[in-house]
């Protein structure tokens, strides 16, 4: 989760994302819009308005919401390019997607925000996977300390499942 979404005055930055989370995604990008016009260039509101998006499968609005929450952050909050990586695996571009799983990894470990470092690790061995590089996706599965699962790209991965696709 963003952090930053916790301080004070960001009241309703956490109802939008509450409202994403409850299932109620349109209602929360109503929510999200509105408060981006009083604060512009808040990244934590973009990157809720890009989870509401993803969440209605509005994968090319996700990620250029995710990409301007990136854009406006410090670049050190694994979950901006975790979101932004899954939405490009449900997009289909898993080289893009890789990309901002190794970038979530990176920051999840410089931050010690870890919150977000095993499914990072699991979604970037799928990235490579689909991507074709079967040897990154086995070298990232090593990696992995527990069973993390995700379900993303119309699956439900776990390091068991890959390795079984991975053969």
């Amino acid at each position: 989760m963003d952090n930053k979404i916790l301080e004070a005055g960001n009241e309703g930055i956490r109802a939008a994302l509450n409202w994403v989370g409850d299932g109620q995604p349109a209602r929360g990008l109503a929510e999200i819009e509105r408060i981006l016009q009083d604060r512009p260039t808040s990244a934590s509101a973009h990157h809720v308005k890009g989870m509401a998006l993803a969440a209605l499968m509005r994968y090319p609005e996700a990620i250029q919401s995710m990409r301007e929450a990136i854009a406006r952050s410090t670049g050190d909050d694994p979950a901006y390019f975790f979101d932004l990586g899954t939405s490009l695996l449900e997009l289909g571009s898993p080289s893009e997607s890789y990309d901002a799983f190794k970038r979530s990894v990176r920051a999840a470990v410089l931050s010690g925000n870890t919150y977000y470092l095993q499914p990072a690790l699991l979604l970037k061995a799928v990235a490579a996977f689909k991507d074709g590089k079967r040897e990154a996706a086995r070298e990232d599965l090593a990696a992995l300390e527990d069973e993390t699962s995700s379900y993303c790209a119309g699956e439900l991965w776990s390091k068991d499942t890959l390795l079984q696709h991975l053969g």
